[in-house]
C-alpha cells in the first residue's frame, strides 16, 4: 500500500470560541477593509484590540475577537455578496506559519491532511473539520455547528476558499472537488462559487463537506522534505503546548524576555530552571509533560524575537543574529529561512508593506 493513502479512517479537529489563534488573521481583514475603503476602528470595535498588536508577529487573540472583527467587516461593508470568496484569497501557506510549512513540507497529501487536522487549533477556522476516507474517497466535512446563522454563508465561503488556495501551494495545482454541499440555501453570487469548484453545487443539506478521490491523497508534495517537516511538527506542538499549559508559556514568554534583553543571547537551559526554582530535571520533566522540550521552544523564542526585531527595529540582520546567541548571521539566515521558507530581509520588508497598508 503507498505510504501516502491512509486506511480507511476518521478525525477531528475542533475549534472552540476561545481557542487562542495568531493575530496575523485579524490582521488580515483589517488590510482587507482598509483597500475597501473601512478603517481599523470600525472593524476593531468591541474586540479588544489595537492595531499596534496586530503588527506583532507574535500576537494572540481569541477565535471570539476575531468573529467580532469578521462581524464588523460585514456589517461596515453592507453585506456584500461573495465577500467570503474574496477575503479567502488573502489566506494561504504562509499565512498559516509553521503550521501552513508542516503541511508544505509533508510527503504526500494525505500526510499533510492528517497534520492539518491533528493541529487544527493552529488554523483560522471557525469550525471543526471531521475527516473520513474510505476506498472510494476523502470526504472533508467542515462542522458549521454554532456558527452565528447571519455570517454562516460567509465564514464557510471564506475557509472552503482559504483551504483550496493552500491546496494548491501545496501540491502546485489546482484540485478540484468531486462533490460540494453546503449547509445554507442557495446565494445570490451561486454561479461565481459554481465557476470556482468547477461544478453544481448541492445547497441547504444537513452539513457542509466536499468530496474528493481517494486517489488524491497518494499524491506526493512537491516541497517534501523529512527534516524540514519534523523540525515544524516539533514547532507546531510546541506552540500548541504554549497556547495551552500555563508553564510552558511563562518560560517562552521568560526565553523571549532573556533573547530581547540588552545583550541577548540564549540563557542555558539550567539558569532557566534556576530562575523557575526547580531543577534541570523537574524542568525537563515538566516541558515533556506539556509535549515541548527547551531546544524547541528555544528555537520558537528566537523565531518570535527576531520577527519582532525585523519589524520594529532597525538592527542589522547581523546584530540580530548576535542577539538571538549565534555565532554568525549565516547561522540565523539559515535558521530563519528553515523556520519561514524566507530570508529575513524579505521578512523585514513584508512587516514594512503590511505597517504601511495598516496606517
Amino acid at each position: 500500500m503507498p505510504t501516502g493513502r491512509p486506511r480507511p479512517y476518521r478525525a477531528t479537529g475542533e475549534i472552540a470560541a476561545e481557542t487562542p489563534r495568531a493575530g496575523l488573521g485579524i490582521a488580515i481583514i483589517v488590510e482587507f477593509a482598509l483597500e475597501r475603503g473601512l478603517s481599523p476602528a470600525v472593524v476593531l470595535a468591541g474586540t479588544g484590540v489595537r492595531t499596534p498588536e496586530l503588527l506583532g508577529p507574535d500576537s494572540v487573540v481569541s477565535a471570539r475577537q476575531e468573529l467580532t472583527a469578521l462581524r464588523n467587516l460585514a456589517t461596515g461593508l453592507g453585506n456584500p455578496p461573495a465577500l467570503g470568496l474574496a477575503l479567502g484569497r488573502y489566506h494561504g501557506v504562509s499565512t498559516l506559519g509553521v503550521y501552513g510549512y508542516a503541511c508544505l513540507t509533508s510527503a504526500t497529501v494525505g500526510a499533510a491532511l492528517r497534520v492539518a487536522v491533528e493541529y487544527w487549533e493552529l488554523s483560522y477556522a471557525f469550525g471543526g473539520a471531521r475527516i473520513e476516507v474510505n476506498e472510494e474517497l476523502l470526504r472533508v466535512h467542515y462542522l458549521d455547528h454554532g456558527l452565528p446563522e447571519e455570517l454562516r454563508p460567509l465564514i464557510i465561503e471564506r475557509d472552503l476558499l482559504a483551504g483550496f488556495s493552500v491546496i494548491a501551494e501545496l501540491t502546485g495545482a489546482a484540485e478540484l472537488p468531486s462533490a460540494v454541499r453546503l449547509s445554507y440555501p442557495e446565494p445570490a453570487h451561486a454561479a461565481a462559487l459554481e465557476r470556482l469548484m468547477g461544478r453544481p453545487l448541492r445547497y441547504g443539506q444537513p452539513g457542509s463537506s466536499v468530496d474528493f478521490p481517494v486517489e488524491v491523497l497518494d499524491r506526493p508534495l512537491p516541497h517534501a522534505d523529512a527534516e524540514t517537516h519534523a523540525r515544524c511538527i516539533e514547532q507546531c506542538r510546541a506552540l500548541l503546548a504554549r497556547r495551552r499549559d500555563p508553564h510552558a508559556a511563562a518560560l517562552a514568554r521568560e526565553l523571549r524576555s532573556r533573547l530581547a534583553a540588552p545583550g541577548g543571547g540564549a540563557p542555558s537551559f539550567e539558569d532557566l530552571a534556576a530562575r523557575a526554582s526547580v531543577s534541570p530535571r523537574t524542568l525537563r520533566r515538566r516541558l515533556a509533560a506539556a509535549g515541548t522540550s527547551f531546544r524547541v521552544l528555544l528555537d520558537q523564542a528566537r523565531h518570535a524575537t527576531a520577527d519582532r526585531l525585523l519589524a520594529e527595529t532597525s538592527d542589522s540582520v547581523e546584530e540580530i543574529a548576535v542577539r538571538l546567541g549565534y555565532a554568525e548571521a549565516a547561522s540565523f539566515i539559515h535558521a530563519y529561512k528553515r523556520w519561514t521558507g524566507t530570508t529575513p530581509a524579505r521578512r523585514r520588508a513584508e512587516f514594512a508593506a503590511r505597517r504601511q497598508r495598516l496606517r
